[in-house]
């Protein structure tokens, strides 16, 4: 009886153990594919918040183009304006009193000045600043203008120094404002992936 024992021992012995091995073997094997499902889920998961991120940024990027655009044309057209004047002023020595076109040239600035800020998170911080200092040369001009033109006591006269001096300030607010516009046509190139 006690080698039957033994051998019954050995048996069930072996037996637990096959049984143990397979069972460990098929745990791996289980564990192993769960943990590549769920390396799965989670690649599937970084991809789609990849892909999302891209659409987000893409869409800054085209509202950023869209406002940079827009600024561009407010800033030509404010150039524009005051090229008109200047060329207007000169042609007739600073005698008209008609100050329209100083009016509008300084509602376009208004106008520039207010989308600038409303949307000044878009541009770099030394940019803004550089187009607020043009800005404001150009009102503080138009604004020189109309006190000259409607003044009783005209500080400018059909001397060719004034008027020559006025004109080279007219310019050269033009000019300050040209610069602007061409490095905001840089920024814009930028997002666009011209150079």
């Amino acid at each position: 009886m006690g080698d039957e024992l033994v051998k019954y021992l050995f048996q069930i012995s072996i037996g637990g153990l096959t049984a143990g091995g397979i069972i460990i073997y098929l745990g791996k094997i289980i564990i192993g594919k769960s943990s590549e499902v769920f390396l799965e889920t989670q690649k599937n998961k970084i991809e789609i918040h990849k892909i999302e991120h891209q659409v987000k940024y893409s869409k800054l990027h085209e509202e950023r183009g869209t406002i940079i655009k827009e600024l561009y044309v407010s800033l030509f057209n404010l150039e524009s304006m005051l090229s008109l004047i200047a060329v207007q002023n000169e042609l007739d020595k600073w005698q008209s009193k008609d100050i329209t076109p100083e009016k509008m040239a300084a509602k376009k600035y208004q106008e520039t000045r207010e989308f600038l800020e409303k949307n000044r998170l878009y541009l770099k911080h030394e940019l803004c600043e550089k187009i607020i200092n043009s800005l404001n040369d150009c009102l503080a001009l138009t604004s020189k203008m109309i006190t000259a033109k409607t003044s009783e006591n005209k500080n400018i006269s059909s001397d060719e120094s004034i008027v020559k001096q006025w004109r080279f300030e007219e310019i050269k607010s033009a000019q300050k404002i040209k610069e602007q516009r061409l490095e905001l046509a840089e920024v814009f190139r930028e997002i666009i992936g011209v150079k």
